[in-house]
């Protein structure tokens, strides 16, 4: 019975990953999907976040789950404000793609879970050590090279700009969504993609009303880029991922979520043809070193081992390096 179970649990985990890398995979090619339609950034974004919040919405009110949240004022306003940083983090990355590429913004784009680091030592109190400080720092320097570095070779500095305030509009989202408790699930993301939509639909209406013009032209090539961004990309990815992390591993989620933007790279690379230079290449495995290393416990990789001590008197073994002394 409880081979069976086991069986059971694996095969469960093992379709919950495959739905969390697929959505990985999805995210990571949205810049190289987006690169193929013909209207300007915000617009795409519009059209993305109102398709997308369209099939998450539908998808919540099949499962009823948005049933009982209106009592959760509170942790409503944390996902909603989340949501308004989810809507200027995609104004900012798409001018970011036009500016400087896919490649470099999503080097750039990995800095996010960093500022939340640097950010969370003032607002939620959390303390730092040595392994910390050392991958705050490759993961600096490799942001120097990768953006810094590229400024020198005539890349466009607004674009990095734009990339950086990407990263701190993400940061902004996790930790808006960090102080909230209670909505959690479809409910969580139907509100955010709800509030970065209308966030968005706000922007594009001041935009146009300055420029005086209300034109929302889309052609017939820009159809199915237009329907794979904001249905597949961001509705059904948004579902994939959502599910695929209930039942996996905090830890592996946070050393996964790397994937997508190194994914957005390779695509950028394969299909666009955007070079990478050795000064991105050095950058990013220094970011990637930095956040991989963050995440994972070195004990558990078994990089660093307990230490045996036998008391002299009692000659009892203690283990000493991991979270609780042990005694044998």
């Amino acid at each position: 019975m409880n081979k069976e179970l086991t069986q059971a649990e694996s095969k469960n985990l093992r379709l919950s990953f495959t739905k969390y890398i697929s959505a990985l995979i999805l995210f990571g090619s949205n810049g190289v999907v987006a690169s193929f339609i013909n209207l300007p950034s915000y617009q795409i974004i519009m059209l993305r976040l109102g398709l997308g919040f369209a099939i998450i919405g539908s998808i919540a009110l099949i499962k009823n789950s948005l049933k009982g949240i209106i009592k959760n004022r509170k942790d409503i306003f944390f996902v909603a404000h989340s949501g308004v940083f989810m809507g200027i983090s995609f104004l900012f990355q798409y001018e970011a793609y036009d500016r400087i590429g896919i490649s470099l913004t999503c080097i750039i784009y990995c800095l996010g879970p960093i500022f939340i680091v640097i950010v969370s030592q003032f607002i939620f109190r959390e303390s730092m050590n040595l392994k910390k400080v050392m991958c705050l720092t490759a993961v600096t320097f490799g942001a120097i090279f990768t953006g810094g570095l590229s400024i020198e070779k005539g890349a466009d500095a607004l674009g990095i700009i734009c990339a950086v305030a990407c990263a701190l509009s993400y940061a902004g989202m996790i930790i808006s969504n960090k102080k909230n408790k209670s909505v959690q699930g479809f409910s969580n993301t139907t509100i955010q993609l709800f509030s970065a939509f209308i966030t968005v639909l706000i922007y594009n209406l001041i935009r146009q009303a300055v420029s005086g013009s209300f034109n929302l032209n889309i052609s017939r090539s820009d159809i199915l880029p237009i329907l794979l961004l904001g249905v597949l990309n961001t509705g059904i990815g948004c579902y994939l991922y959502f599910v695929g992390i209930i039942k996996i591993p905090a830890q592996t989620v946070a050393v996964c979520d790397y994937l997508e933007p190194m994914t957005g790279i390779f695509f950028s690379a394969l299909i666009l043809h955007e070079t990478i230079g050795p000064e991105k290449i050095i950058g990013a495995v220094l970011i990637l070193s930095g956040t991989f290393f963050w995440n994972v416990n070195l004990q558990q990789l078994h990089l660093i081992k307990p230490i045996k001590i036998i008391h002299v008197k009692t000659n009892k073994q203690y283990y000493v390096g991991k979270q609780k002394v042990h005694k044998e």
